[in-house]
This record gives C-alpha cells, sequence and structure tokens, in this order.
C-alpha cells in the first residue's frame, strides 16, 4: 500500500509541478484531522510519513505515577510493558494507532 502511495504522490507532484514536501505536509494534516474527529479523546495525535512504510498514526502519552487522563497520560507499570525498563516518568511514548479505523466519512466531516 505505501508504495503505491509513494508512486502516487511522486506522479501528481510530476503532473501539476507540486512539492513533494508540501503534498505530503498536506496528507499528513488531513489524516491527523481525520484521526482527531475518529478518537475524540483529545490524544496528540502525531502522523509520521516513510516512503517504505507509509503513513503511521500514532498516540503521544506521557509517562506519570497516577494516570489523571487516561488520553494523554500513561501509567509507569503501563509504559515499561509497551517501551522497556528504561522508560521513565515524564518521558513521551509514541503509541501506535490502527489506521483501518479511518474511514472515508472521517475524512469527509
Amino acid at each position: 500500500m505505501s508504495t503505491s502511495i509513494a508512486q502516487n504522490i511522486e506522479a501528481l507532484c510530476q503532473e501539476q509541478g507540486i512539492d513533494r514536501d508540501l503534498v505530503i505536509e498536506a496528507i499528513k494534516e488531513a489524516v491527523r484531522a481525520a484521526a482527531k474527529k475518529q478518537f475524540k479523546g483529545g490524544e496528540d495525535i502525531q502522523v509520521d510519513w516513510s516512503s517504505d512504510t507509509g503513513l503511521e498514526i500514532s498516540a503521544s502519552k506521557v509517562v506519570v505515577d497516577d494516570v489523571a487522563d487516561p488520553f494523554t497520560e500513561l501509567s509507569i507499570d503501563e509504559a515499561r510493558e509497551l517501551g522497556g525498563e528504561e522508560v521513565e516518568i515524564g518521558d513521551a511514548l509514541l503509541l501506535p494507532l490502527p489506521m483501518e479505523e479511518l474511514g472515508r466519512i472521517a475524512a469527509q466531516t
């Protein structure tokens, strides 16, 4: 899938004379907006692009002792299960979000 997206981006840029980075940033912003509408929890949504892997969506959560907001914070125990024993309080972890849940409707609204 990512190869197809990368090829389409390249074709669009060549045909229309548009800067590749501009197109990628626009796509990332559109996906970020759709993800915020879909997940609605107030997560800090990050969208990354790689020509190898395509788009990746993740939520950034801060590691804390006591979780007050589960959408933006992660307990130290959960964080260490996910990120290893070297994770410390105050660190930020990027947790992958499922792209499959972003449907056409979320992107259109």
